[in-house]
C-alpha cells in the first residue's frame, strides 16, 4: 500500500513493498516526481478527497486544539496559515474566479517537489548494498 501524509511543512509518502518489487516500486515512485501526469480529472476528485477528510476533523477534538494553536499564532509565521481545505476553497471559489486548478496545482508541484528539497528514506531487514546504487540510478 501507499500512504501520503501532509503535515504544516513536509509530506510524507510512505509505501509497503517486498524486496523483490523494490526496483519497480522505486521507478513508478521517481516517475510521480520526474514527470507527474496531472490528469485534468484527477484535479477536482483531490479536491473532494480533501473536503472529506477536512469534513471528518470538524469532529475531532485534537484537530480543533490544533487549529486553536495555529489561530493564535503570530499571522506573520507560516503556521498561522490554515492548513486545510474543502471543496469551496480548493475548487468551487477558484473557479469562479477563472482560476485554473490544475495549472495551480502544476505550478506549486514544479516549486516544491524538487530534488534539493526532498529525502529519500528506503528501510528493510537485509537491505544489500545494490539498494543505494537502485536508489541513486533515479
Amino acid at each position: 500500500y501507499t500512504l501520503r501524509t501532509l503535515f504544516p511543512y513536509t509530506t510524507l509518502f510512505r509505501s509497503d513493498v517486498h524486496p523483490s518489487a523494490l526496483n519497480g516500486a522505486l521507478d513508478r515512485f521517481a516517475q510521480f516526481f520526474i514527470a507527474p501526469v496531472f490528469d485534468p480529472s484527477c484535479s477536482e476528485r483531490e479536491a473532494n478527497a480533501v473536503h472529506s477528510e477536512n469534513s471528518k476533523n470538524l469532529q475531532s477534538d485534537m484537530w480543533r486544539m490544533f487549529q486553536l494553536g495555529k489561530s493564535t499564532s503570530s499571522r506573520d509565521h507560516w503556521y498561522w496559515r490554515f492548513g486545510t481545505g474543502n471543496k469551496d476553497t480548493l475548487w468551487d471559489e477558484p473557479i469562479k474566479r477563472g482560476v485554473d486548478v490544475r495549472a495551480r496545482l502544476i505550478e506549486w508541484q514544479e516549486k516544491h517537489y524538487s530534488a534539493n528539497l526532498m529525502k529519500l528514506v528506503v528501510l528493510g531487514k537485509g537491505l544489500s548494498p545494490g539498494v543505494c546504487l537502485l536508489c541513486t540510478s533515479r
